[in-house]
Protein backbone atom coordinates (compact mmCIF):
# COMPACT_ATOMS: atom_id res chain seq x y z
CA UNK A 1 0.00 0.00 0.00
CA UNK A 2 1.46 3.34 -1.07
CA UNK A 3 0.66 6.73 0.34
CA UNK A 4 1.19 9.92 -1.66
CA UNK A 5 2.81 11.87 1.18
CA UNK A 6 5.37 10.53 3.59
CA UNK A 7 8.79 9.03 3.90
CA UNK A 8 8.66 5.31 3.15
CA UNK A 9 11.15 3.21 5.12
CA UNK A 10 11.13 -0.53 5.77
CA UNK A 11 7.42 -1.06 5.15
CA UNK A 12 6.39 1.99 7.19
CA UNK A 13 5.45 5.50 6.17
CA UNK A 14 6.24 8.60 8.22
CA UNK A 15 4.11 11.69 7.67
CA UNK A 16 3.56 14.97 9.45
CA UNK A 17 0.28 14.94 11.39
CA UNK A 18 -1.25 17.34 8.85
CA UNK A 19 -1.26 14.45 6.36
CA UNK A 20 -2.63 11.65 8.57
CA UNK A 21 -5.95 11.73 6.68
CA UNK A 22 -4.32 9.59 3.98
CA UNK A 23 -4.10 6.63 6.37
CA UNK A 24 -7.02 4.22 6.87
CA UNK A 25 -9.39 6.33 8.94
CA UNK A 26 -11.11 3.64 10.97
CA UNK A 27 -7.78 2.18 12.09
CA UNK A 28 -6.31 5.64 12.74
CA UNK A 29 -9.33 6.66 14.79
CA UNK A 30 -9.05 3.46 16.84
CA UNK A 31 -5.36 4.02 17.48
CA UNK A 32 -5.87 7.67 18.42
CA UNK A 33 -8.55 6.64 20.90
CA UNK A 34 -5.79 4.90 22.91
CA UNK A 35 -3.78 8.12 23.33
CA UNK A 36 -3.95 10.05 26.60
CA UNK A 37 -6.23 13.07 26.54
CA UNK A 38 -4.37 16.12 25.24
CA UNK A 39 -1.41 14.14 23.87
CA UNK A 40 0.34 16.25 21.21
CA UNK A 41 2.38 14.70 18.44
CA UNK A 42 4.00 15.90 15.24
CA UNK A 43 4.63 12.79 13.13
CA UNK A 44 2.55 9.70 12.47
CA UNK A 45 4.28 6.47 11.52
CA UNK A 46 2.05 3.80 10.01
CA UNK A 47 3.01 0.22 9.21
CA UNK A 48 0.26 -1.28 7.05
CA UNK A 49 1.46 -4.88 7.32
CA UNK A 50 1.07 -4.91 11.12
CA UNK A 51 -1.49 -2.08 11.39
CA UNK A 52 0.73 -0.34 13.97
CA UNK A 53 0.58 3.41 14.44
CA UNK A 54 3.19 5.51 16.22
CA UNK A 55 2.44 9.05 17.29
CA UNK A 56 5.78 10.79 17.54
CA UNK A 57 6.82 14.00 19.25
CA UNK A 58 9.34 16.11 17.37
CA UNK A 59 9.60 19.43 19.18
CA UNK A 60 11.92 20.93 16.58
CA UNK A 61 10.34 19.53 13.41
CA UNK A 62 9.88 22.93 11.78
CA UNK A 63 13.03 24.57 13.11
CA UNK A 64 15.87 22.02 12.72
CA UNK A 65 17.22 20.64 9.46
CA UNK A 66 17.31 17.17 11.02
CA UNK A 67 14.56 17.20 13.65
CA UNK A 68 14.67 15.17 16.84
CA UNK A 69 12.53 12.24 17.86
CA UNK A 70 11.49 13.30 21.35
CA UNK A 71 9.42 10.24 22.24
CA UNK A 72 5.90 9.18 21.52
CA UNK A 73 3.39 6.38 21.74
CA UNK A 74 3.11 3.17 19.71
CA UNK A 75 -0.35 1.65 19.36
CA UNK A 76 -0.43 -2.03 18.46
CA UNK A 77 -3.38 -4.38 18.96
CA UNK A 78 -5.21 -1.69 20.95
CA UNK A 79 -2.30 -1.40 23.39
CA UNK A 80 -0.56 1.95 23.74
CA UNK A 81 3.07 1.92 24.81
CA UNK A 82 5.14 5.04 25.43
CA UNK A 83 8.72 5.42 24.24
CA UNK A 84 11.27 8.09 25.08
CA UNK A 85 13.88 10.22 23.43
CA UNK A 86 16.67 7.81 22.57
CA UNK A 87 18.81 10.21 20.55
CA UNK A 88 17.28 9.66 17.09
CA UNK A 89 16.80 12.25 14.36
CA UNK A 90 14.99 12.41 11.04
CA UNK A 91 16.48 13.14 7.62
CA UNK A 92 14.79 14.37 4.46
CA UNK A 93 12.00 15.97 6.47
CA UNK A 94 10.62 17.40 3.24
CA UNK A 95 9.43 13.86 2.45
CA UNK A 96 7.15 13.92 5.52
CA UNK A 97 5.02 16.74 4.10
CA UNK A 98 3.18 17.86 0.98
CA UNK A 99 4.18 20.75 -1.28
CA UNK A 100 1.51 22.84 0.46
CA UNK A 101 3.20 22.62 3.87
CA UNK A 102 4.06 26.03 5.36
CA UNK A 103 6.06 25.07 8.48
CA UNK A 104 9.48 25.23 6.80
CA UNK A 105 11.08 25.92 3.42
CA UNK A 106 10.70 22.66 1.49
CA UNK A 107 13.22 23.60 -1.21
CA UNK A 108 15.83 24.48 1.42
CA UNK A 109 15.23 21.10 3.06
CA UNK A 110 15.74 19.32 -0.27
CA UNK A 111 19.02 21.20 -0.78
CA UNK A 112 20.17 20.18 2.70
CA UNK A 113 19.58 16.54 1.77
CA UNK A 114 21.68 16.93 -1.37
CA UNK A 115 24.51 18.58 0.59
CA UNK A 116 24.99 15.85 3.14
CA UNK A 117 24.44 13.06 0.64
CA UNK A 118 27.35 14.43 -1.38
CA UNK A 119 29.75 14.00 1.54
CA UNK A 120 32.23 11.12 1.45
CA UNK A 121 32.47 8.56 4.23
CA UNK A 122 29.01 8.96 5.72
CA UNK A 123 27.82 5.75 7.38
CA UNK A 124 24.17 5.74 6.33
CA UNK A 125 23.38 3.02 8.84
CA UNK A 126 24.27 5.41 11.68
CA UNK A 127 23.01 8.79 10.46
CA UNK A 128 19.77 8.47 12.43
CA UNK A 129 21.75 8.65 15.67
CA UNK A 130 21.98 12.27 16.79
CA UNK A 131 25.51 11.90 18.28
CA UNK A 132 26.92 10.33 15.12
CA UNK A 133 25.20 12.91 12.95
CA UNK A 134 26.52 15.89 14.89
CA UNK A 135 30.07 14.58 15.16
CA UNK A 136 30.60 12.92 11.78
CA UNK A 137 28.24 14.66 9.36
CA UNK A 138 26.98 18.03 10.52
CA UNK A 139 30.50 19.16 11.42
CA UNK A 140 31.46 18.71 7.73
CA UNK A 141 28.60 20.74 6.31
Amino acid sequence: MKFPIGKHIGGSVYAHKNYEKQFPQEELKGAKSKLPSGFKYDVVKYTPKTNVFSFIISNDFNTKDEPSVNGGINVKDDIAKKFGDNGWIYHHKWQFVGQDYKGFDINKSKERSKQWQALDGVDKKRIGQRKYWEKEVESKL
